[in-house]
């Protein structure tokens, strides 16, 4: 009888460590909006870390229309940036260079 407990404890055992090892998170879930959302992490957070994995797997940032992609207000940005020496000329470019 002894034996018989024994053996159906350790089969609940590897069953239970089959459980745990087959409900672990995936590498890219981490990174995932929804769960940096949950999480408590804010918008622009969850742009900044978007923009990283767009950089790593070398696809192109997509950019929002606005005047931000217009003539006058690129030359504003170009201003903004030249006169703020603590904003780097390549911050949020879509040009990855290795």
């Amino acid at each position: 009888m002894k034996k018989m407990n024994l053996a159906f404890f350790i089969t609940l055992a590897v069953i239970g460590l089959c459980c745990i090892s087959s409900r672990a998170m995936a590498p890219t879930e981490s990174t995932n909006a929804e769960y940096l959302k949950n999480h408590g992490y804010s918008p622009e957070m969850i742009r900044l870390v978007n923009m990283q994995k767009e950089r790593i797997e070398q696809t192109n940032i997509s950019e929002k229309k606005g005047i931000g992609n217009s003539k006058v207000g690129k030359t504003i940005k170009q201003w903004f940036r030249v006169s703020d020496v603590t904003m780097g000329p390549d911050f949020g470019s879509n040009s990855i260079k290795f």
